[in-house]
């Protein structure tokens, strides 16, 4: 039964997730310093070639650990893939794996420091 509602709950997750809605990520720390908001907007069209199944414009914002506005806003692309959403930044200063099955495995990535989040 709890694989059944895990099972669900990922493909609700990722339905929603690709129909515009948001994900958010909180840094796995015991600090809890950020907070990571994911956006996205209209889809965009896939290269055949590639493994990618969906491409959508999307908006990221990192928040400090108290903080109301954002201290990192940018746009850039989600690419989905099975069960990975990849999220890059169009001056590819940011990345974000979100993986659906393993949430407590989600990372970003700013400037070059690799931060883990778990995500929902």
């Amino acid at each position: 039964m709890k694989s059944m509602i895990l099972i669900a709950s990922l493909f609700i997750g990722s339905v929603s997730f690709a129909n515009g809605e948001k994900i958010v990520c909180r840094e796995k720390s015991g600090e809890k310093q950020i907070t990571v908001v994911v956006r996205t907007g209209k889809s965009l069209p896939v290269k055949t070639e590639e493994s990618v199944e969906a491409r959508f414009e999307a908006d990221i914002e990192v928040y400090g650990k108290s903080s109301l506005m954002p201290q990192i806003s940018e746009v850039g692309v989600v690419e989905t893939e099975d069960v990975l959403y990849n999220f890059t930044s169009s001056n590819k200063k940011i990345t974000l794996h979100i993986y659906l099955d393993e949430i407590d495995q989600s990372l970003i990535i700013v400037n070059g420091k690799e931060i883990g989040l778990i995500c929902f």
